[in-house]
């Protein structure tokens, strides 16, 4: 959903991420797979920044100023990782989530 916020909400004391994840739909896991969301800290102190995880240690996500696109899921971004995320109804059926 497209929740009420105001530009740079995470330096307003705003957690959106966080805040409405679950009511989403989705659940933390312990290590992503292809298809789980990645929540992350990029220069804010909260999750502020959102990414898509795809085969082969890559990553999709929208960088401010830049077009969509992949990155290699290095070091840089799993330092900034705070949530890994997968849909419930996924999870559900996968022995490992959690």
């Amino acid at each position: 959903p497209d929740y009420p916020r105001q530009d740079d909400w995470w330096e307003h004391g705003q957690d959106l991420y966080r805040a409405h994840f679950a009511e989403c739909g989705f659940v933390e896991v312990a290590q992503p797979r292809p298809g789980d969301a990645l929540l992350l800290r990029i220069g804010a102190p909260v999750p502020n920044h959102a990414a898509i995880v795809l085969p082969g240690g890559r990553i999709l996500h929208h960088l401010a100023g830049r077009i969509s696109g992949t990155d290699t899921y290095d070091r840089l971004y799993r330092e900034r990782t705070t949530h890994v995320l997968r849909h419930a109804a996924t999870a559900a059926h996968d022995p490992s989530a959690g």
